[in-house]
């Protein structure tokens, strides 16, 4: 039996108020009874914040022992009303251990709650400022299109600008060309002066017939690779030609037209032979241009919205680590209040509150 009374007493945090309960230290009715206490209150000092704590209310009555000390009577008590209403209401929070019940109703909240609450907002603030630090990554790495034209197509475009070579007009003079008055000379106009890379329609049917081609190449790639000489019978005149020369010949041929086919699909070549074609798609390519340009200060907005946000919320996470402090600090002392006053039940043995929660 002694060992037993020597053994500490642990009381899992969030069934504090239970145990209390269960060992008649309190009573089920007491949230009703701690009500008509801060109503008491109320009426004695005016307002008072509901979750003040008792050492204020005991330190106010303590004070009214100096201020009131005139007002005893012969008996050795207070006359004064203003100290009989500090004496009811310490004794009624005295009375079935509704001053223990508040507090381990603090405990509970402090450390089940409102800490994990924090620190549950500390860790989505925390993602936010990772998601955002990825963003202005991605910033530095995005091409907003500053340099839409500069391309390698963009320089070696031909405009249609011919240096002109000057002639020695002694060369005139010794040359063998005779003029054909009769013959009647034609200009060619619209889409027959252009060339087959500045015409819409030819474009499109040469880069037709280069991926048909890009096509043959591969199939004939693969048919060499698998040893499948099947096709030998459809290419029978072809065939030794093709084979003699090997795969070098199929790869190189193939480099070449992909090469080919990588120039005439290039955006700003196709954008000047559309505009080369069509006098109508300047004004096209200029509200592309202007659209363009608003998405990339939009983008740009957005990241300077992200960045205010992350200051913000690095500047909230160390208010809240500074509240937590706080609050740990207020939950250690009722803590220690509470494993005190329950010892003193028992003997004075040792209690623990235990609990993740109150590891604080």
């Amino acid at each position: 039996m002694t060992d037993i009374l020597t053994l500490p007493i642990d009381i899992h945090c969030s069934k504090l108020l239970d145990w209390l309960r269960s060992r008649r230290h309190i009573k089920s009715e007491w949230p009703q009874k701690l009500s008509q206490i801060r109503q008491l209150i109320s009426s004695a000092i005016g307002d008072m914040p509901e979750n003040d704590e008792i050492a204020t209310l005991l330190s106010n009555a303590s004070l009214l022992t100096t201020t009131e000390a005139d007002t005893k009577n012969i008996f050795g008590r207070y006359s004064s009303q203003r100290m009989k209403d500090w004496q009811n209401i310490i004794a009624k929070y005295e009375e079935d251990n509704v001053y223990l019940a508040e507090i381990a109703s603090l405990l509970v909240d402090l450390a089940q709650y409102q800490i994990p609450g924090f620190k549950k907002r500390i860790s989505r603030l925390e993602a936010t400022i990772q998601l955002e630090k990825q963003v202005d990554k991605n910033e530095d790495e995005i091409d907003f299109g500053d340099d839409l034209f500069e391309t390698e197509a963009m320089q070696s475009a031909d405009y249609g600008i011919e240096e002109i070579a000057v002639v020695d007009d002694k060369n005139l003079k010794d040359s063998n060309c005779k003029s054909h008055p009769n013959v009647e000379e034609s200009v060619a106009r619209g889409e027959e002066a252009l060339t087959v890379l500045e015409n819409v329609f030819t474009n499109a049917l040469l880069l037709t017939e280069l991926l048909e081609l890009k096509s043959f190449f591969k199939m004939r790639h693969h048919e060499l690779n698998t040893d499948h000489f099947a096709s030998e019978l459809l290419f029978a005149n072809d065939s030794v030609r093709l084979l003699a020369n090997g795969m070098s010949f199929v790869e190189k041929w193939l480099q070449a037209t992909e090469q080919i086919i990588q120039k005439l699909q290039d955006p700003v070549l196709c954008h000047l032979t559309e505009l080369r074609s069509k006098a109508e798609y300047l004004e096209y390519l200029s509200s592309e241009i202007y659209s363009h340009k608003e998405r990339t200060e939009k983008c740009r907005q957005t990241v300077d919205a992200l960045n205010n946000r992350q200051k913000d919320a690095t500047k909230e996470i160390q208010q809240l680590l500074e509240e937590i402090q706080n609050l740990a600090a207020i939950a250690r002392d009722l803590k220690s209040f509470i494993e005190q006053n329950i010892s003193k039940r028992y003997n004075n043995r040792k209690v623990n509150i235990v609990g993740s929660t109150v590891t604080i």
